[in-house]
């Protein structure tokens, strides 16, 4: 009881943070224009990429020690995170530039924006890192404190700069930028109250800690490719008005996807529990399942009215792509269910290889679908690239483990 209660404090406020875009909705589309958002859809993708890259998977090993080592030798694994981190930011910046000098721009995005946006991914993989640790080690108050810091400041000051003194998509990056500036701010006062500090770098804690972390980057890689690569073929052979207005559709459609990383949170202890205990486990199966498409159902009942009291009109052409989208984020959340037993039993080489696939045929599916049939077919490769991966890890998964 204890344990879920943990969980579902956790998933709350995870919860609360995941719908920043969400409750800026009506404001973004009344006061944005189309351009404006595709500004912010690419800014964001790009983001998200690179933190997938930026610490080289060291995060999770970083979380694993947190809870194997003794305290002076995860602080010199945090040290060398830092410095993973550190490096492949600043190589992030130097790559984009070079790719401005030879052509121009960079997606679309303005080039100041683009050399400086690995800098910030910097900011939140250490906003995420720190986060980490205040959840593994079960500290309910530190991690309200680093959390809401960035969600209530991010809000109040993207509202303040676009409404109160008429900015455009600058004026969300602002907001964002000082959220995370707050956050960064509080996270150094608790790492320095926990005395997670060091100023030691260990070449080889630091070399450990790459080739411990390295195997996993590919499935984060796959999954932010799956997620956020629509936006990037639509921009570039579609155009940056196009990639705005499917990034609503996006957003609205992922209120499934937001379900879907809450429901997991807490279905995931359990279903490790179980497991240890060797039980069946088909009634998670069919809760997670009923939970999936129920939000699945309210999604396709609400989206007009969603739409009619949130977003501006401008917008209302982004209908077409919620419930592909939405319909693509259920089988992620079938997926992700299963995934649960990879990680128990340790058998993340399927992981890998499936998210190999999954992101190949993503990639073909985007250019093809996009080509034929415009913005539309971005949001019908979402759909079918879950479905497939969906089907695929269920089968896999009967290979070594019998749940029914």
């Amino acid at each position: 009881m204890k344990l879920l209660k943990n969980i579902s404090f956790f998933t709350a406020i995870t919860i609360l943070t995941s719908v920043v875009s969400f409750l800026l909705l009506p404001i973004m589309t009344k006061h944005l224009s189309t351009e404006d958002y595709g500004v912010l859809s690419i800014f964001n993708a790009l983001i998200r990429f690179i933190v997938a890259f930026i610490s080289l998977g060291s995060i999770n090993v970083l979380m694993v020690s947190l809870i194997n080592e003794k305290k002076e030798a995860f602080n010199l694994e945090l040290r060398a995170f830092f410095q993973i981190s550190l490096n492949n930011a600043f190589l992030f910046s130097f790559l984009i530039a070079i790719y401005i000098y030879f052509f121009d721009s960079f997606f679309g995005l303005p080039n100041w924006l683009s050399i400086s946006t690995p800098l910030i991914a910097l900011g939140i993989t250490s906003f995420e890192a720190v986060s980490g640790i205040t959840v593994f080690k079960n500290q309910h108050k530190e991690y309200a404190k680093i959390i809401l810091s960035k969600f209530f400041i991010e809000i109040l000051f993207s509202l303040l700069l676009i409404v109160g003194f008429g900015f455009n998509w600058i004026g969300r990056v602002s907001g964002v930028l000082l959220g995370l500036m707050a956050s960064l701010i509080i996270s150094y006062r608790y790492l320095k109250q926990q005395d997670f500090i060091s100023f030691t770098l260990d070449k080889r804690t630091l070399n450990r800690l790459i080739k411990s972390g390295s195997p996993l980057i590919l499935m984060n890689i796959s999954i932010m490719v799956m997620n956020l690569s629509d936006r990037f073929f639509i921009e570039k052979m579609v155009g940056i008005s196009d990639t705005g207005v499917y990034n609503v559709g996006a957003v609205i459609g992922g209120i499934e996807l937001i379900i879907v990383n809450a429901s997991i949170a807490v279905f995931r202890p359990m279903i490790y529990r179980y497991l240890k205990e060797n039980k069946k486990s088909t009634q998670l199966q069919l809760i997670n399942l009923i939970l999936l498409i129920t939000t699945f159902i309210g999604i396709y009942l609400f989206t007009d009215l969603i739409f009619y009291l949130l977003v501006d009109e401008s917008f209302y052409e982004a209908k077409q792509y919620v419930l592909p989208i939405s319909l693509g984020f259920l089988f992620w959340g079938v997926s992700n269910y299963y995934i649960s037993y990879f990680i128990f039993y340790k058998k993340n080489k399927y992981n890998i290889a499936i998210s190999l696939f999954s992101m190949v045929l993503n990639l073909i599916l985007n250019y093809f679908l996009i080509k034929d049939y415009s913005t539309i077919g971005a949001a019908y490769a979402t759909t079918i690239t879950y479905f497939f991966m969906a089907i695929i890890i269920y089968i896999v998964s009967l290979k070594f483990n019998n749940y029914d």
